[in-house]
């Protein structure tokens, strides 16, 4: 029985010592860390997609994209990105406060946690010129 577990502990020592940490964790790839929106009508909502890449061997899962805003929206696919594999983060905003903004989403993932930025101007009206 002791010869048993001596080799079963052997044979998952030698299982484990074949992943790297950089196998063992998911790396989170974004098309970009500060999102600038630039002048937004008030009241108006202003749409962006953020792509998000998994450059890991393991699946991506994002759990929770945090937010301190009700001014924005964040919609993403709850399904596990695989390795090499890309989705897309959908982000809204929409506000009648007038001013400049910069507002902060926190990406929560099995890979830990990731910062992205979110800033801009929100005016009263944008004056569309004709050419």
């Amino acid at each position: 029985m002791r010869k048993m577990k001596s080799v079963f502990i052997v044979i998952i020592a030698a299982i484990l010592s074949s992943f790297t940490i950089s196998d063992l964790i998911s790396p989170i790839s974004l098309s970009q860390d500060i999102i600038d929106l630039g002048r937004v009508e008030a009241a108006k909502k202003t749409e962006y997609s953020l792509i998000c890449t998994n450059t890991g061997n393991i699946p991506l899962i994002i759990h929770d994209i945090e937010h301190k805003c009700n001014c924005i929206d964040v919609k993403w696919n709850k399904r596990p990105i695989k390795g090499g594999e890309r989705d897309t983060i959908r982000i809204s905003f929409k506000s009648k406060q007038k001013g400049a903004f910069y507002k902060i989403l926190t990406i929560k993932s099995n890979a830990g946690s990731k910062e992205v930025s979110v800033k801009g101007e929100v005016v009263e009206k944008i004056n569309k010129q004709r050419l």
